[in-house]
C-alpha cells in the first residue's frame, strides 16, 4: 500500500514539472480564457468578472492572448479596460452595452474590429483607432452618446454602416485618405457634428450616411466620390451650401431632404438624373425652404417626384436635355412664379412661365406662385394631372375651347377659385380634379359629359354637384350653371 502511495506522489510531482502552471500574470482574477484552434493562442472573455476596471494580460499559460471574444464583456458594468499589445482582434459585440465604460486604449497591434464592438457604450468619451485596423465594423460605436472625439487610423478603408450612428456628442471627424467607402448611416444622427472632412479617396457615401446631423454647417465632398446614397444628408438643417462633385451621375431620392438652411447647390454636368419619391421618402431637395434658385445642368434627363417640393425657388429653367418631369416635381413651391424651358428641348415648352408639352397641346404645370386670372390657350386639348394643384393665388381660370380632358387633381387646392366654366368639348374629368377648391360656388357646364368619364370624386368635398348634373339626364348630364349658397353649403342648384 505504502509503495503505491509513493508511486502516486511521484506521478503528481512529475506532472507538475511537465505541465505549465495555470497562471495569469498581471490580469484581473476571474477572466475566462479559451485556447483557440491551433493551440498556440488564447481568447479572453469576462468569465466571473462583472464590474470595475479590468486588466487583460498579454499571455496565459505562457501563450499569447490575441483575441477578445465575441460578447466578451457585453452588458457588464466594467468601468475601464486595459488591453495588452498582444491583442490583434476584437470580436463582434465584445463590449456591447458596457454603459459604464469611460475609456479604452486600443493597441496598435489590433487589425480587426468587428460588428458592434462598442455598441451602446454611452459613457465612452474618446477613441483612437490604430493604424493596423482596416475596417471599422458595422455599429462599432453605435449609440455611444458620450463620445466627443474620434481619431481614425490611416489604414482604415471602410467605415461600415452605422459605425458611429447616434454618437450625439461627436463634434468633428477627419476621415483619412485611406478610406474609400462610408457606409449606410455611418454618422447618422450625430446631432453635434458641425464639420467633417471627407478624404480624397472616398468613392461612395452610403444611404443615410449623415442623416440627422442637424448641426453640420459645411461638408466638402471630394471629386473622387461617384455615388451619394439616398437621404445621405437628410435633416442636416444647418447645412448652407453643397458642391456635388463632377463624378456623381445621380442625385438620389431625399439626398438633401429637410436641409432647411441650404441656400446654394452646385450640380455638375455629370448628373443625368435628379430622383424623386413619395412625400415620406421625398425628392432630392424636398423641404429645402431656403433654396431660392438652382441651375439644372444640360446633362440632366430626368426630374423625379417631389424633387423640388416645398423649396423656396422662385423660377427655374429646364434645359434642353430633360425629357421627363414628374407631375409633382414642383408641388408645394408657393414662391415659384415661372417654369421656363430651353427652346431646344424636344419634349417640353413654356409660355408665360407655364409648362407645356412641346406642341403646347397639353398644359402640364402652372407654377403655384402665379397670380390673378389665367386663360388656357385654345390650342390645348388636355390639362395634365396636378397641372394647377395648389395654385392658391389664382383668382380665375378660363379653359380654352380645345380642351377635351381634365386630369386628376388638375385644380386641387385652388382655394381662391370662385367660378369655372367647363367647355362643351370636355368629355372627361379626372379624380379629385377640383377637390380643395373651397370657395367654388359657381360651375357652368356648356356641354354633356359621359357619366363614366366624370369621376365620382372629381368635386370631392364640395357637395352634390355631380349628382345634380346627372339628376335629369342620367348618362350624359344636363348643361347649365350650377351654384351653391356659399362655400360651406353642400347643396347645388341648377339655375
Amino acid at each position: 500500500m505504502k509503495k503505491n502511495m509513493f508511486l502516486v506522489m511521484e506521478l503528481f510531482i512529475l506532472m507538475a514539472a511537465i505541465l505549465p502552471a495555470q497562471t495569469n500574470p498581471g490580469g484581473t482574477t476571474g477572466l475566462k480564457y479559451t485556447l483557440l484552434a491551433g493551440g498556440k493562442e488564447y481568447s479572453v472573455d469576462k468569465g466571473k468578472v462583472k464590474t470595475g476596471a479590468v486588466v487583460i494580460p498579454d499571455s496565459y499559460n505562457k501563450l499569447p492572448v490575441t483575441t477578445i471574444a465575441k460578447n466578451a464583456f457585453s452588458s457588464s458594468t466594467i468601468t475601464g479596460i486595459t488591453i495588452p499589445n498582444s491583442i490583434i482582434s476584437i470580436e463582434e459585440q465584445a463590449f456591447k452595452d458596457c454603459k459604464n465604460l469611460t475609456g479604452v486604449i486600443i493597441p496598435d497591434g489590433v487589425t480587426t474590429m468587428e460588428k458592434g464592438v462598442f455598441d451602446g457604450c454611452k459613457s465612452l468619451v474618446s477613441i483612437t483607432i490604430p493604424d493596423g485596423v482596416t475596417t471599422i465594423g458595422e455599429s462599432a460605436f453605435n449609440g455611444c452618446g458620450g463620445l466627443t472625439s474620434v481619431i481614425i487610423g490611416n489604414n482604415v478603408t471602410i467605415i461600415d454602416k452605422q459605425a458611429f450612428n447616434s454618437c450625439t456628442s461627436l463634434i468633428g471627424v477627419t476621415i483619412p485618405d485611406s478610406v474609400t467607402s462610408i457606409g449606410e448611416r455611418a454618422f447618422g444622427d450625430c446631432m453635434s457634428l458641425t464639420g467633417i472632412t471627407i478624404s480624397k479617396s472616398v468613392t461612395n457615401i452610403g444611404d443615410y450616411a449623415f442623416f440627422g446631423c442637424m448641426s453640420l454647417t459645411s461638408v466638402t465632398i471630394p471629386n473622387s466620390v461617384t455615388s451619394i446614397g439616398r437621404e445621405a444628408f437628410r435633416g442636416c438643417m444647418s447645412l448652407t451650401g453643397i458642391i456635388i462633385p463632377n463624378g456623381v451621375t445621380s442625385i438620389e431620392a431625399g439626398t438633401f431632404f429637410d436641409c432647411t438652411s441650404l441656400t446654394s447647390v452646385t450640380i455638375p454636368n455629370s448628373v443625368t438624373s435628379i430622383k424623386g419619391g413619395a412625400m415620406v421618402g421625398g425628392g432630392a431637395f424636398i423641404n429645402c425652404k431656403s433654396l431660392t434658385s438652382i441651375t439644372i445642368p444640360n446633362s440632366v434627363t430626368s426630374i423625379g417626384n417631389t424633387v423640388f417640393s416645398r423649396t423656396g425657388i422662385t423660377n427655374i429653367t429646364i434645359p434642353k436635355s430633360v425629357t421627363n418631369i414628374a407631375d409633382n416635381a414642383f408641388f408645394g413651391c408657393p414662391s415659384l412664379t415661372a417654369i421656363n424651358v430651353d427652346a431646344g428641348n424636344p419634349t417640353y415648352s413654356s409660355e408665360n412661365g407655364v409648362l407645356y408639352n412641346k406642341n403646347k397641346t397639353v398644359l402640364l404645370r402652372c407654377p403655384e406662385g402665379k397670380t390673378g386670372a389665367y386663360t388656357i390657350p385654345n390650342s390645348v386639348t388636355g390639362i395634365g394631372n396636378q397641372a394647377f394643384i395648389s395654385c392658391t393665388n389664382l383668382s380665375g381660370i378660363t379653359i380654352g375651347s380645345g380642351v377635351t380632358g381634365i386630369g386628376e387633381r388638375a385644380f386641387a387646392g385652388c382655394a381662391n377659385l370662385s367660378g369655372v366654366t367647363i367647355p362643351s368639348g370636355i368629355t372627361s374629368i379626372g379624380e379629385r380634379a377640383f377637390t380643395g377648391c373651397d370657395r367654388l360656388t359657381s360651375v357652368t357646364f356648356t356641354g354633356s359629359i359621359p357619366l363614366d368619364d366624370f369621376h365620382s370624386q372629381a368635386f370631392r368635398g364640395l357637395g352634390d354637384l355631380r349628382d345634380k348634373f346627372y339628376e335629369v339626364e342620367k348618362n350624359k348630364g344636363t348643361p347649365g350653371t350650377y351654384t351653391r349658397m356659399d362655400n360651406k353649403s353642400t347643396t347645388w342648384t341648377k339655375k
